[in-house]
């Protein structure tokens, strides 16, 4: 237990004078543990910047034009702000809310993966991936307080749903995968940049020693991991996130001046239930790639998305994320009450195994500006706002839910739920661009090499640089290139000079965790993964 305040140091996204001056006085920890027991709930007082007063911004990432991204600050942990009544594991109880360098740097193993679906660190460490903000107005008005039903609701549905930690079955907390000196090498490899094809023995001698020992540290340290005892499974079976007794003494505890904890499915239901309720996001999309693409952000695709990866039925039988929502009513009158609801995304370590989920697509989308750091963006190609070449309707791009009827449709065979809209409409006739030609599949899976294509498909490239490219090229091509063909060209060589990972960083971006460590996550493919993306160019 902590007995005393507790400064712990993190970085965050800088914040503007007019966001500071409107910040929420308690904020969300970089990680949380779910198998700890807090008090007081899991919001900590907002940080403070620990380097407006000297001016030394060494500790700051910098943008690709000098301005910094974000800040260190430190925050004062309240006395028992929890309680940890299992074996630590190798924890710093000082340095929570936040991991220490030596965390940050296993949850990134490959063997962490298989320790924590064995039900062992850090299956009960999640990391922030920022928060969503929701807002609801409730149009019934009248004297009765709506912060009062709610917390009601709140209250009635925790306890309904009452949950605790269990025990694991010896089949799901069994180690079976074998972790020697040859992997902890591998890690070492990858934690010093030295390419796995490269011969140690042609390093130099300090260097050689330095791998040697981190190689044995790696290796000491999941060996006593794996010989822990497991962890209990700390996760609500009714709607995941945190058990009941996390959640404190009881559920006021988790209450902070006019804001206090509810449950997601909670307020799903709140929502569903109460025609009078109003989604001030409703119809909200995220657009991505000029449009290409649209993901529902609304509050109930947000809030379905967040249950469907909390859910403990999911890979391994393991909470892919762990939600944690804060409600507050921030306005009423006689005739309306507004809602605002806070959501921390907190990030479990077998998420980055799932090779690409639409849920996480929503919920990555719906993030709050601002919550998260990103530290390599996007870098895409000039782009024309209008468009020189006109798309082929076709083929089209649909989720397999978005097919009609009730019978499943496999990603790789989306001909038939096309056929079934064509049989279902009378005056439907047959594109000669599709039918009687190789490309037999009319829609097809976003989820596909051919489905990636076709939503960054380029309907005209940014050619203000021809004439300079054109004289470059004057001695090899000697033939006037047609339209089309300038467009290919410029796009080519624009392929060639792309910033950061080159074509990857079409559609992948580096972001940051604010305690520490890289993670990678694709706008394009609603997909995360902690292997950095390889610097690929080349047009020609």
């Amino acid at each position: 237990m902590n007995n005393r305040t507790t400064p712990v140091r993190f970085r965050r996204p800088r914040r503007s004078r007019n966001e500071t001056e409107h910040t929420d006085r308690l904020i969300f920890p970089p990680t949380v543990y779910t198998d700890a027991n807090y008090t007081k709930g899991i919001l900590i007082p907002d940080a403070r910047s620990n380097h407006g007063n000297d001016g030394d911004d060494s500790n700051n990432e910098e943008t690709a034009h000098g301005g910094s991204i974000t800040e260190e600050v430190v925050v004062q942990i309240p006395e028992n702000y929890f309680r940890q009544d299992n074996d630590t594991q190798n924890r710093n109880d000082n340095l929570l809310p936040a991991l220490s360098q030596n965390e940050v740097v296993a949850w990134n193993h490959h063997i962490a993966a298989f320790s924590a679906a064995s039900r062992r660190f850090p299956m009960q460490v999640a990391r922030l991936l920022g928060t969503i903000t929701l807002y609801f107005d409730d149009n019934e008005g009248g004297t009765q307080s709506r912060k009062t039903t709610l917390y009601n609701l709140s209250e009635q549905y925790c306890k309904k749903n009452d949950s605790a930690a269990k025990k694991p079955t010896r089949e799901d907390s069994n180690f079976s995968k074998t972790f020697g000196k040859k992997q902890a090498m591998n890690e070492a490899r990858l934690e010093m940049g030295i390419d796995e094809n490269v011969d140690e023995t042609s390093l130099p001698l300090d260097v050689q020693r330095q791998l040697n020992r981190r190689k044995e540290e790696i290796f000491q340290f999941w060996k006593k991991i794996r010989e822990l005892e497991p962890i209990q499974e700390c996760w609500s079976r009714k709607y995941g996130s945190f058990v009941t007794s996390s959640l404190g003494r009881s559920f006021s505890s988790h209450s902070n001046d006019n804001e206090f904890y509810v449950p997601i499915p909670c307020l799903l239901d709140w929502i569903r239930n109460n025609s009078n309720i109003e989604d001030l996001a409703a119809g909200r999309v995220k657009s991505l790639y000029g449009g290409l693409r649209q993901i529902p952000t609304d509050a109930s695709s947000v809030l379905e998305s967040l249950i469907d990866l909390s859910n403990a039925t999911s890979l391994y039988k393991i909470p892919l994320i762990t939600p944690y929502a804060m409600a507050s009513c921030i306005a009423e009158n006689e005739t309306v009450h507004r809602w605002k609801i806070r959501i921390g995304v907190y990030m479990n370590r077998l998420l980055p195994e799932v090779l690409t989920s639409f849920n996480l697509h929503c919920i990555m989308s719906a993030l709050d500006r601002g919550s998260y750091i990103v530290t390599e963006p996007l870098h895409l190609p000039p782009m024309r706002s209008e468009a020189v070449f006109e798309s082929s309707k076709y083929p089209i791009v649909r989720l397999p839910e978005e097919c009609d009827g009730d019978d499943y449709i496999d990603e790789d065979d989306y001909s038939m739920c096309e056929e079934k809209k064509d049989d279902d409409d009378e005056g439907a006739t047959r594109d000669p661009t599709v039918f009687g030609s190789t490309r037999e599949t009319k829609t097809i899976s976003p989820f596909t090499a051919k489905g990636l294509l076709k939503l960054i498909e380029n309907t005209g490239n940014d050619i203000s640089e021809w004439g300079q490219i054109a004289q470059s090229l004057s001695p090899y091509i000697r033939l006037d290139l047609m339209l089309h063909q300038k467009h290919c060209v410029c796009w080519m060589t624009q392929m060639e000079s792309l910033e950061g990972f080159g074509i990857n960083s079409i559609i992948w971006e580096e972001r940051e965790f604010l305690d520490g460590g890289k993670y990678y996550y694709s706008p394009a493919l609603g997909q995360i993964r902690l292997t950095k993306p390889p610097k690929t160019v080349g047009g020609w």
